[in-house]
């Protein structure tokens, strides 16, 4: 049974898009402007059940109650960081602007591109995406039914996982800290999070889900995308479409005991992935008709922020170009072209047309629907809590994050080489080591000791944040290339997690070509060319190093040596204190005697 902890006083009336402002009417004095610019960007983005919030309000609450945290400290840092893009993003669009020849250029190439990706437009495909309503409230709801038309949260006073809709109403949603929610709604109460329960009922909605569509892509627990094409038989008839998502919705629910979702039905995978937002909860979106015109017209109005792959950062940087919607994409192509990467142009301007990325694949010859899970570099799974400084505390969840991560492994069918931990101190700053696994795996028994050396390495520290990343799949190519967060390449910063503690990420694999011999031929006579070098992990204490980096900022070992120079290695074992490991270890001597 979840614990069930009353955050402050019950008995308040019920919520409504005014819970916000009269939570903040303490401290709207309080809130400076330059407090407001600096935390410009936190909790603003309106989720499913927030219509009618006063986001203003929620806005001052969070920079009244944050002042002089390090949470303040951090978004400033950020707000800096985020002037500094801007103001070289704009340097860059001057420079181009005043070069005609630039500009040109950029006119035939963009032109060109469209035309081709015209072309490779595909409206034969019917994809649908499934997202479970408020699901971590749902599940707990579901088992505790006194919490029903109550306002609660997932999670504690430390970090929010996901709120009930009733608790939307008040501005409180997901990755909020839980002492900035008790003060947009103080009758808030918290439920201890229940991943094993989580999980399990992700298998029952993934069973009917298959029922569907045997390869469905798995987006998380909570979501998936499927492609209805075979079961509908090539049908899209808008009366078919619609009898498709109330059958999902309807057989989830009874598989469930009640859980509903909504479903979004459209050509391609991200627009039937926006259509699932547009009527929760418990709805369905189909876009209206498979042409060129619907699709346009669907996508051409969204803001920006909607596109999976821009997350707020990104978003932030298009915003000061001027560019708030898709259509102001579509109008600012030849711009872009001009002064992002190919990379990233090319992806805003398929976006803006609303061209699904297996359109694309497909033309270039890339991986049919089956093989697409395969194509992601890396497969992760991250938890945010308050602030944890007992090692054994962490060693426990770490331990429970191992589990969750190769059971995700295990649902994908893939197995990785190396393993990567993430922490975030308690003061914002991150922290990761990698460490190259004796052979692939999606094994908890493999993951879980290997974690646990990487986090002893950093102790003793206070964490806010553990998570573990899996990548380097068996027998992958190790000339595929990923392009990560397309706009960072550029920016020089990635996007921010998102708020379901997720990252927003865009990945582009590069298929590997063989060369001809007179490619080999032209290869070997032309100039020598840059290598953009990559952080090595050091294999004696597994911290990640910066490229430049001759030996280990931790130990002193050399890039490439398996030892630590000897006075390490004997501080090392003088400092040396008994470890969770070694109670594993002493208790599995005691049997085997």
């Amino acid at each position: 049974m979840p614990e069930v902890v009353n955050g402050g006083a019950a008995g308040a009336a019920g919520a409504s898009g005014a819970g916000a402002s009269g939570a903040s009417s303490d401290v709207n004095n309080n809130a400076s402007s330059e407090q407001l610019g600096a935390l410009s960007y936190v909790f603003l983005n309106s989720k499913g059940g927030m219509d009618g919030v006063d986001m203003q309000s929620v806005q001052q609450v969070v920079a009244a109650m944050s002042a002089g945290s390090r949470h303040e400290a951090n978004e400033r840092r950020k707000a800096t960081e985020h002037a500094e893009r801007t103001r070289q993003l704009l340097q860059r669009k001057s420079t181009w602007e005043r070069d005609k020849v630039a500009v040109a250029k950029s006119r035939r190439e963009v032109d060109a591109a469209v035309t081709r990706l015209e072309e490779q437009r595909r409206l034969s495909s019917v994809f649908c995406h499934v997202d479970q309503d408020q699901y971590y409230a749902a599940c707990e709801e579901q088992e505790r039914p006194e919490l029903s038309g109550k306002a609660f949260a997932v999670g504690g006073i430390g970090m929010i996982s996901t709120a009930n809709y009733v608790a939307r109403k008040y501005g409180v949603r997901s990755a909020m800290p839980g002492f900035i929610a008790l003060k947009l709604c103080p009758h808030l109460i918290f439920v201890r999070p229940d991943f094993s329960k989580y999980t399990a009922k992700a298998q029952e909605v993934r069973g009917v889900l298959r029922t569907f569509d045997a390869n469905l892509q798995v987006r998380g627990l909570d979501e998936a995308s499927l492609d209805v094409t075979a079961y509908v038989k090539g049908r899209r008839d808008r009366d078919v479409l619609e009898a498709v998502a109330e059958k999902i919705r309807h057989d989830v629910a009874a598989a469930t005991g009640g859980l509903t979702c909504s479903v979004g039905i459209a050509p391609t995978r991200e627009l039937a992935k926006i259509a699932s937002d547009r009527n929760k909860p418990n709805g369905q979106c189909i876009v209206e008709d498979f042409t060129r015109e619907a699709v346009l017209s669907f996508i051409r109005p969204l803001e920006t922020r909607k596109i999976t792959g821009i997350g707020k950062v990104t978003d932030a940087s298009l915003k000061a170009l001027g560019i708030t919607t898709v259509e102001d994409l579509y109008n600012a192509r030849y711009l872009l072209h001009g002064i992002l990467t190919p990379t990233a142009s090319s992806f805003l301007l398929r976006t803006s047309l609303g061209i699904g990325a297996e359109d694309v694949s497909a033309d270039r010859g890339g991986a049919e629907d089956d093989q697409q899970e395969h194509n992601r570099k890396s497969c992760s799974v991250e938890r945010t809590f308050e602030p944890i400084g007992d090692r054994h505390t962490l060693s426990r969840k770490l331990i429970d994050i191992a589990f969750t991560l190769s059971r995700h492994l295990h649902d994908l069918g893939l197995r990785g080489h190396q393993l990567t931990l993430k922490i975030k101190l308690s003061n914002f700053e991150i922290r990761s080591r990698q460490v190259t696994l004796p052979h692939a795996t999606d094994s908890s028994d493999d993951l879980i000791p290997a974690a646990l050396k990487l986090l002893k390495a950093e102790l003793p520290l206070s964490a806010r944040l553990l998570g573990l990343k899996v990548s380097q799949w068996e027998n992958e190519n190790d000339t595929q290339v990923a392009s990560r967060d397309i706009l960072a390449r550029f920016l020089q910063k990635g996007d921010e997690e998102d708020e379901e503690g997720g990252l927003r990420k865009v990945e582009e694999i590069v298929p590997s070509t063989t060369p001809t011999p007179a490619a080999a031929v032209a290869a070997k006579m032309a100039p020598p060319t840059t290598v953009r070098s990559e952080p090595w992990a050091c294999i004696a204490c597994t911290l990640e190093n910066e490229a430049s980096a001759k030996r280990c900022e931790a130990c002193g070992a050399l890039k490439g040596s398996s030892l630590p120079p000897t006075s390490t290695l004997a501080l090392e074992k003088k400092r040396r204190a008994p470890t969770l490991l070694d109670g594993f270890a002493s208790r599995l001597k005691k049997r085997s005697g």
